[in-house]
């Protein structure tokens, strides 16, 4: 397609206004940032709207782009402060919404067309038909799993009918995309709900030994970007939403280097790139996945946190601080932590004396004694694994200001009357006493070119014309002055509350179809009769080597069967099959509202043959408290079921991992890893049963036999899988 033959994006994260600022300024075609809610990095600062109007702001008038990650997975209960969050966004006027969650799709499609949509990586979409599906969802470009190879990023790139985006740069998740509950499992840090406490990079202990066996090396693909580009892939991303705005604006005038480089000097390029990217802090670098054997060598066995750069040998240590010989700069604020297993977390220097005196920096060569409290081992070395931004923002003129709808003007003027006609907004009169004039009569141009600035917040001039002017007017520059003041501010005003209205009426047509969606539930004993059927499974990720032989066999399936899905790619098969088959929606496919269920049953219809799937009911997805699986029931227009008693997998992986069998971590779980062979997946399995109470309006599995819960059942033990907003333990400062 043509879009894929754009010149390729370089997609930076924004963590805050002053790091998308940053990112932009070093030379970043684009930067994704989340909002103070639904946000995959909750632990960003993040961008309140204003901020978030702001950043457009200043990207338009660089040409350039801000889209806004909105990837979590939203409860039932919160979808109308989810519309409502959407809507104020879609105000500023973003070019794409990152999402997750098939609700979302489903909301913005649905209330606010004119919005731009982007597959989130926690969608796990993973190959060619997983992308058909984000096609018929109506979505612009998909942000492709991360543990795919290039040899299928190139097949999947020649068969997308949509932007593709891959990232090339930063932190690796173990598990995949969207398919990670360890956190969760732990305590209630649900990573699909952007409170990862990163259990992965804890050590594990086996019987044969112990280690990182989950800590994966962080990716820099700064050698692959040619091949990237050449495949047709759209943008090219960096992670880091947590890192320092310095980090950040270093790795994006890396990699900008690499891509504007010419095809004869790229190779100096990517040389000069990663002699700069060696200076900040980092885990082991892994290339990109070029084939299947690169996923051997993915995780970092050893090293369970960021290598940094060394920044200096402690030689002197007290109860109250540690004295640094440095080999680098150091500046208060810079993060660093001590080298070896057992170095504990990356903290911020707080204050340093050099010869004597307080200091904000310390040069190389210099003894700095760094006050910290417990001190430090003598001869440790320590290493600096972030640096505090090395320059201010310079925040231009128009950032500080927020998006502005454009409004055109007709002005007219008397000797008693200044009428102005806003489009859009509506009429504005002001009574005068105007004399005639004795020199410089008031002319158009001084009408047109004083109305057109504008101090109001929301709204600016379009196109100002003079419609009509009565001849020989005396316009005291002063009156000119506060009228235009009057007038802009009366369009403010208008503005607020046509926005408020606009906002008021989209979340009461929410209300009506949610509440339309409950009339569509079937009875009870409907409910039963699609539950009794014995379904057919496939397997949740398919590379793109063998897409072909699972659609085939999805679409074989047999007419009046039924199907268990459990991955969102095996939609369109089962679409596209002209079969009438029942489809189940099961784990590790996650449903977590009623909008979520209703993209689902459209999915189903979107084939061209007369007869089409049923969706027939969708299991709760796990992460959820009874609460929101009651508010689910209630809501969604097919059977929600409740899973059996069973293990689960809360992580799994194409990386190798150097260990198989019983394993546990720091604090004692007991956990198991699986390798599958034919597939190359690994698992892991905790010892512990995912055991979810009976939920009122939710049917539970029990045997092959499904009953619905009327009432909850007396109190029993239950997993930890359950997310809670309030984690049961202190969050961790990771």
């Amino acid at each position: 397609m043509d879009a894929k033959r754009k010149k390729t994006e370089l997609l930076a994260p924004g963590g805050s206004l002053e790091g998308a600022v940053m990112a932009l300024d070093s030379g970043a075609d684009a930067v994704y940032v989340g909002l103070k809610r639904f946000s995959a990095r909750a632990r960003a600062k993040n961008l309140a709207l204003k901020e978030l109007g702001q950043l457009i702001n200043h990207a338009r008038h660089t040409r350039k782009k801000v889209y806004v990650a909105f990837n979590i997975l939203v409860k039932e209960t919160e979808l109308l402060d989810a519309a409502e969050i959407l809507f104020d966004a879609s105000e500023a006027m973003p070019d794409a919404f990152i999402v997750q969650d098939l609700g979302m799709v489903h909301l913005l499609r649905s209330f606010l067309p004119e919005a731009t949509i982007h597959a989130s990586t926690q969608m796990g979409i993973h190959n060619s038909l997983g992308i058909e599906v984000a096609s018929r969802m109506g979505l612009e470009r998909v942000i492709l799993e991360r543990q795919t190879t290039l040899e299928e990023l190139k097949e999947m790139a020649r068969k997308s009918q949509v932007e593709l985006e891959v990232f090339a740069h930063g932190a690796l998740c173990c598990s995949l995309s969207g398919s990670c509950l360890l956190s969760s499992w732990i305590g209630g840090w649900s990573g699909n709900r952007g409170r990862c406490a990163q259990p992965c990079r804890r050590r594990f202990h086996s019987p044969s030994g112990n280690g990182f066996f989950f800590s994966m090396k962080d990716l820099a693909a700064l050698d692959n970007i040619s091949a990237l580009a050449d495949m047709g892939i759209s943008s090219i991303k960096i992670e880091g939403r947590l890192k320092s705005p310095s980090h950040i604006a270093k790795v994006v005038a890396a990699y900008r280097l690499v891509l504007d480089a010419s095809p004869s000097d790229r190779g100096e390029a990517v040389k000069e790139a990663k002699r700069s990217l060696s200076r900040i802090g980092a885990r082991c670098h892994l290339s990109s996945f070029k084939t299947q054997k690169d996923f051997h060598d993915a995780v970092a066995f050893s090293t369970p946190a960021e290598h940094g750069v060394p920044a200096g040998k402690v030689v002197a240590s007290t109860n109250s601080g540690f004295t640094l010989s440095l080999f680098r700069k150091l500046h208060s604020g810079d993060i660093i932590r001590f080298r070896g297993d057992g170095g504990g977390e990356a903290f911020p220097v707080g204050w340093m004396t050099v010869n004597g005196k307080r200091a904000g920096k310390a040069g190389k060569g210099d003894i700095c004694i760094v006050h910290h409290a417990g001190g430090a081992p003598i001869g440790v070395i320590v290493q600096k694994t972030g640096e505090v931004s090395s320059r201010s923002v310079g925040m231009p003129p128009t950032a500080l200001q927020t998006v502005r709808r454009n409004m055109d003007l007709s002005i007219s003027l008397s000797g008693t009357l200044l009428t102005v006609h806003a489009k859009g907004v509506g009429e504005w009169r002001r009574a005068l006493e105007l004399s005639p004039a004795k020199t410089n009569p008031v002319v158009a141009a001084d009408l047109a070119n004083a109305f057109s600035i504008s101090n109001a917040e929301k709204v600016q001039a379009g196109n100002v014309v003079v419609s009509n002017l009565e001849d020989n007017l005396f316009l005291p520059a002063s009156l000119l002055k506060a009228t235009r003041r009057s007038f802009w501010k009366w369009c403010d005003e208008i503005a607020e509350k046509q926005t408020r209205e606009k906002r008021a009426e989209l979340l009461r047509q929410v209300e009506i179809y949610l509440a339309e969606s409950a009339k569509d539930n079937p009875t009870d004993e409907q409910k039963k009769d699609n539950l009794s059927k014995r379904a057919r499974a496939f397997p949740f990720f398919v590379p793109e080597r063998n897409v072909n032989s699972v659609e085939n066999d999805l679409k074989s399936i047999p007419e009046g069967a039924k199907v268990e899905v459990n991955s969102l790619f095996q939609l369109t098969p089962l679409a596209d099959s002209g079969k009438n088959i029942d489809v189940e929606v099961v784990f590790p496919f996650p449903v977590c509202n009623s909008l979520a269920v209703r993209e689902i049953r459209e999915l189903l219809s979107s084939g061209t043959a007369s007869e089409k799937p049923h969706l027939t009911a969708v299991e709760a997805w796990v992460e959820l408290e009874k609460d929101a699986i009651s508010a689910l029931a209630k809501q969604s227009p097919v059977p929600v079921t409740i899973p059996p008693p069973r293990r689960i997998p809360i992580l799994v992986t194409r990386a190798s991992i150097q260990t198989e069998g019983a394993i546990t971590d720091d604090r004692g779980a007991e956990y198991a890893v699986e390798c599958d062979t034919t597939t190359g997946l690994s698992y892991l399995y905790p010892k512990k049963l995912l055991d979810i109470p009976g939920i009122p309006g939710a049917f539970k599995k029990k045997g092959g036999k499904t009953q619905k819960m009327r009432t909850p059942p007396p109190r029993h033990s239950t997993s930890t899988a359950n997310w809670r907003d309030t984690p049961s333990h202190p969050e961790p400062n990771r």
